[in-house]
């Protein structure tokens, strides 16, 4: 009789995961996904909004209203570091833009980590 319950007991848990894994696929398949101009897929409802009290004092820059986080690659910048570091919290469009490849704007992406939100 115990074996028969705790069949039943594993039968009806397999059922409900079954139930919840398909509607985390149908949940993810309506997320709304685009490329955006950097060339990656981001799901906007996925990343965060920051805004300028998110940022400050953290390794963040701003570049196109994306926030980007440069902890780790503050080290490896052939820049030099300083030049990030006197940057975080800061909108760097217009210099990133100006001084950085293409394929610099492609890699840059991997760093990023929400949207900037101005208001």
């Amino acid at each position: 009789m115990v074996n028969v319950i705790e069949n039943e007991i594993v039968s009806k848990e397999s059922q409900l995961n079954n139930k919840v894994n398909d509607k985390n696929q149908i949940e993810l398949s309506n997320r709304e996904v685009y490329e955006d101009e950097d060339g990656i897929d981001k799901d906007e409802h996925f990343y965060p909004y920051f805004n300028d009290k998110d940022i400050e004092n953290k390794p963040y820059i701003i570049i196109n209203n994306k926030v980007y986080n440069l902890g780790e690659f503050t080290k490896k910048h052939p820049g030099g570091k300083e030049v990030l570091t006197t940057n975080f919290g800061k909108d760097c469009t217009y210099a990133f833009t100006q001084l950085h490849s293409a394929k610099t704007k492609k890699w840059v992406s991997a760093l990023f980590v929400g949207y900037y939100d101005k208001t």
